[in-house]
């Protein structure tokens, strides 16, 4: 359930409360966040261009401003933003080479300093 601009996936949002819609909603963010990874995160470091692309457009429409109520679906949310990194990282690597845009961080999650 995306909703405007601000709002987040698996809330309130001043709409009824449909707990059931809100999971599914968390499910198919995360399936999608998942086989994108796989199909470049997987690949030892080096993902064909097809699986580049595919992932691209894949990430592209992930819900990158909102935030995830991922328990309601039983995901950790911290380790749902290291798959998001990841993939994000992956894709920024390989996009320039393909004369793809960069992808900006999924997920509003904060970004940690080391």
């Amino acid at each position: 359930t995306i909703m405007s601009h601000g709002h987040h996936i698996g809330g309130k949002a001043g709409m009824a409360w449909d707990q059931d819609k809100a999971k599914k909603g968390v499910e198919d963010v995360h399936r999608n966040l998942h086989e994108a990874h796989g199909l470049v995160c997987g690949s030892g470091g080096s993902p064909s261009e097809e699986n580049v692309r595919k992932a691209h457009a894949m990430y592209q429409s992930l819900p990158a401003t909102f935030q995830i109520s991922w328990h309601l679906a039983g995901f950790d949310a911290a380790q749902e933003q290291v798959v998001a990194d990841e993939l994000r990282d992956t894709l920024n690597a390989h996009a320039t080479k393909l004369g793809l845009a960069e992808v900006p961080r999924s997920f509003n999650g904060n970004e940690k300093t080391v």
